[in-house]
C-alpha cells in the first residue's frame, strides 16, 4: 500500500474515466448534482457503476484523490481476492495450497501493475474468486444461506462489469449440475432466482446504456461468427478460414498469458499442475478445471484482436482466469513427490516473483527482451509475430498508462496546464467548447483540470473513447466532423498522432482534421509551441453565434 501510495503516474485513458465516473457519483451523493436516479443513467455509458459507487463511498472518508483511488479501492478487492482465493485453496485442497496460490496470484505481472491504477479488472477477478468461492460453500445449493449470498454477488458482479458472465457460466452449470443429480429440486427454484436476478439487472443496464445493449447484442452475434478482429494486417490474413481464426483466438490468450500475465517461468508449474489435476478424482478438482477451461473457451471464441491489442483482449479482459491458473499452480507445486525439490522450486518461484516485481518498479534494461519468430503473414499465419520473453516496463501491461506521466517531472503535463489556464483564462459563464486533434494520452488531463477547476469547459470530440456518445456505433460515427469543428470555440492541434490510436477511429480522425483545415481562417492562433498550438474561434465568429457567452 505504501508503494502505491508513492506512485507518482497520473491515470490515463480508461483509467481516468473511470476516476472521473467515479468523482460525478460522489458529487451526486454529496447532494450537488442530478438525483441519483438520473445520475446513474448518465454515468453508466461505458460500464456499470459498482465500482464506482463503492469508490464514491469511500470519498467521504479519504480525500478524493488519484491516490487515495488507487489505495482504497486496491487495498478492498486485494483483500478479497486474497481471502477468497485463500479459502477456496483451503476446501480444494489444503492450508498450505490457498497460502501458495494467494502468493503466486500477487506475483502475476498484470495483478501486481493493475494494483497500482484504477480500473475495473482487479476487482473483476476478486469477485469472480469469491463467487466462486460462495458457489463451493453452498455445496452446490445445498445450503440456503449461501446460495441466497451467490445469487446476490453474482448480481453485484454484474454490476461491476458485465464480462463476470463469462468467467462464472461454467462454474455456475456444472453446479446446477451437481445439484439437479442429487435431485435438490430447490436448486432449480434457485437457479431461476439467479438467472431472473441477472436478466433484470442486465435489462435495467440495457435500458440505461446504449453502449451496454450494443454489449450484449454482439456477444451473442459472436457466438456464432468468427471473433472481433481489430487489425492492420494484410486483408489476407483476415479473410482466413473460420477455424484458422478460432486456432488464433486460442493461441491469443496463451500468448499473454506467458508474457504479461503470469510470466514466462510461471508458466511451467502451471502446467505440472493441471497435469495432475486432471488425473485428480475430485469434485472441486473438476470445479476449478472447468472454471478454467469454460471461460478461456468462450474468451478465445468469442472475440480477440490482431496486432494492436494484446494489452487489452490479451491480458486485461481475461484477468479473471488467473485465480484459477493460481490453484492449479500452486497444487501442482504441492504435488512434488521429493520434500527437498518441492521447497527448492516453490522457494525458487516465490524469489522469482520478487524479482520479477523489483524490475518492474525499477527497470534496468532499456527494453523488453523480444524473441522474433519468422512467419508469413499469410492465410495460414496463426501465431502472432514476436513474443516477449519478459516485459521490464509496466507501461505495457497496466491498463490505463501506456504513457507515464509522472506529476513531479513532466514537461508534457505542465504543457496542458498551461493550454487549460489559457483557455480558462477567457471564461465569461456559460460553457466553453473545445475540440482536440489528438489521441496522445497526455491531453486527456484537460478532462481531468476541467473537472477540478471548471466544468464548463466541454470536450467535443474524446477520440480514444468517442463510441460514448455515437448512437448508432458504426466505423462513421455521429456527431459529424463538421459539426465538431462548427461547435468548438477553441482548437488544439498538437503533434503526431500517438500510435496506440484505435484503429477505426482513424478515419474519423483524418475527416476532423480536414474539416479543421477547411475551416481554419474561422480561427486565431493565440499560442504556439513546437508540440501544440491552440486556436480561439476569432472574434466575428463569436459574435456572430455568441458561443462563449450564451
Amino acid at each position: 500500500m505504501l508503494w502505491q501510495s508513492c506512485n507518482k503516474d497520473y491515470f490515463n485513458y480508461d483509467s481516468l474515466r473511470h476516476y472521473l465516473k467515479a468523482r460525478q457519483l460522489f458529487d451526486v451523493l454529496q447532494g450537488k448534482g442530478n438525483a441519483i436516479p438520473q445520475a446513474l443513467v448518465e454515468l453508466i455509458t461505458r460500464h456499470p457503476p459498482g465500482v464506482y459507487f463503492l469508490t464514491a463511498l469511500f470519498y467521504f472518508v479519504v480525500e478524493p484523490t488519484q491516490e487515495n483511488t488507487v489505495v482504497v479501492t486496491t487495498a478492498l478487492f486485494v483483500f478479497i481476492l486474497i481471502w477468497s482465493l485463500f479459502q477456496i485453496g483451503k476446501i480444494f485442497a489444503d492450508e498450505r495450497t490457498g497460502i501458495l496460490a494467494v502468493l503466486l496470484i500477487i506475483s502475476y505481472p498484470v495483478v501486481f501493475t493493475q494494483a497500482r491504477t484504477y480500473m475495473l479488472d482487479l476487482p473483476l477477478l476478486a469477485w469472480v474468486s469469491f463467487f466462486i468461492y460462495c458457489l463451493i460453500r453452498s455445496d452446490f445449493f445445498q445450503k440456503k444461506s449461501w446460495s441466497l449470498i451467490s445469487v446476490l454477488a453474482a448480481i453485484i458482479g454484474v454490476l461491476i462489469k458485465p464480462n463476470f458472465l463469462i468467467f462464472v457460466a461454467g462454474p455456475f452449470i456444472f453446479a446446477c449440475w451437481k445439484a439437479l443429480r442429487r435431485r435438490r429440486w430447490g436448486a432449480i427454484v434457485l437457479f431461476c432466482t439467479l438467472i431472473a436476478g441477472i436478466f433484470v439487472t442486465m435489462g435495467f443496464l440495457a435500458a440505461s446504456s446504449m453502449y451496454i445493449r450494443m454489449v450484449i447484442m454482439r456477444f451473442f452475434r459472436l457466438l456464432c461468427s468468427g471473433g472481433v478482429i481489430i487489425t492492420n494486417t494484410p486483408q489476407e490474413l483476415r479473410q482466413a478460414p473460420f477455424i484458422i481464426h478460432k486456432i488464433r483466438g486460442v493461441l491469443w490468450y496463451m500468448w499473454g498469458f506467458i508474457n504479461w500475465q503470469a510470466g514466462f517461468l510461471y508458466c511451467f508449474p502451471f502446467l505440472y499442475g493441471l497435469y495432475h489435476l486432471i488425473r485428480r478424482k475430485s469434485i472441486y478438482g473438476r470445479l476449478v478445471l472447468v472454471w478454467f477451461f469454460s471461460s478461456y473457451l468462450i474468451l478465445s471464441w468469442s472475440f480477440y484482436a490482431i496486432d494492436v491489442d494484446m494489452e487489452v483482449t490479451g491480458v486485461r479482459y481475461s484477468m479473471p482466469l488467473l485465480a484459477s491458473v493460481a490453484l492449479i499452480s500452486a497444487y501442482g507445486l504441492l504435488s512434488i513427490g521429493s520434500s527437498i525439490w518441492r521447497r527448492i522450486w516453490i522457494g525458487g518461484f516465490i524469489l522469482f516473483g520478487i524479482i520479477q516485481h523489483l524490475l518492474m518498479s525499477y527497470p534496468v534494461l532499456p527494453s523488453p527482451i523480444e524473441w522474433k519468430i519468422p512467419l508469413r503473414q499469410d492465410s495460414r499465419h496463426i501465431l502472432p509475430a514476436y513474443i516477449n520473453v519478459f516485459s521490464i516496463k509496466p507501461i505495457i501491461i497496466s491498463g490505463s498508462n501506456w504513457t507515464s506521466l509522472c506529476r513531479d517531472n513532466s514537461a508534457i503535463y505542465e504543457e496542458v496546464r498551461e493550454v487549460f489556464f489559457l483557455i480558462n483564462a477567457y471564461y465569461q459563464g456559460g460553457k466553453i467548447y473545445i475540440a482536440v486533434l489528438s489521441d496522445d494520452p497526455y491531453w486527456r488531463h484537460l478532462k481531468y483540470l476541467a473537472w477540478e477547476y471548471n466544468r464548463d469547459l466541454i470536450f467535443l470530440n474524446d477520440y480514444s473513447r468517442l463510441r460514448e456518445t455515437i448512437k448508432d456505433f458504426e466505423p462513421t460515427p455521429t456527431p459529424i466532423p463538421e459539426q465538431i469543428i462548427a461547435r468548438a470555440d477553441f482548437v488544439i492541434e498538437t503533434g503526431p498522432r500517438n500510435s496506440f490510436t484505435e484503429l477505426y477511429l482513424l478515419c474519423f480522425q483524418r475527416v476532423v482534421a480536414a474539416s479543421f483545415a477547411d475551416n481554419m481562417n474561422k480561427f486565431e492562433i493565440i499560442r504556439k509551441t513546437g508540440e501544440s498550438t491552440l486556436y480561439r474561434r476569432n472574434e466575428t465568429e463569436l459574435s456572430c453565434t455568441g458561443r462563449v457567452d450564451d
